[in-house]
């Protein structure tokens, strides 16, 4: 699914500009190191993306990413609280809110 597919699909009623959605996405796959395009918002941290010890021996690719929320989080001068996060999709709709100071 194209990046602007996705948007439409999933973020587009949510109000959150569509470029920002889109470059965090593509941030988080990165981190992730997984194709942007495989993604989907329903993917959950503790099922498809959860770290497998036969994946990486010494690298959980969650924590990465929630190192790297929390990095974007200080940026804009708050701490956010990553427990209650379940999807890739809850995560990139906290950042995103974050980023453009809606709630």
């Amino acid at each position: 699914m194209s990046l602007a597919a996705l948007y439409e699909q999933y973020f587009q009623n949510s109000g959150l500009p569509q470029e920002v959605v889109i470059r965090l996405w593509q941030s988080a796959a990165q981190t992730l190191e997984l194709p942007a395009e495989l993604l989907r918002p329903t993917d959950r941290f503790d099922r498809e993306l959860r770290w497998m010890e036969e994946w990486h021996i010494h690298d959980d690719y969650n924590e990465r990413l929630a190192a790297w929320a929390e990095g974007e989080a200080k940026k804009y001068g708050v701490k956010i609280d990553l427990m209650p996060v379940q999807t890739l999709g809850e995560l990139i709709t906290l950042m995103a809110r974050l980023e453009t100071g809606s709630t």
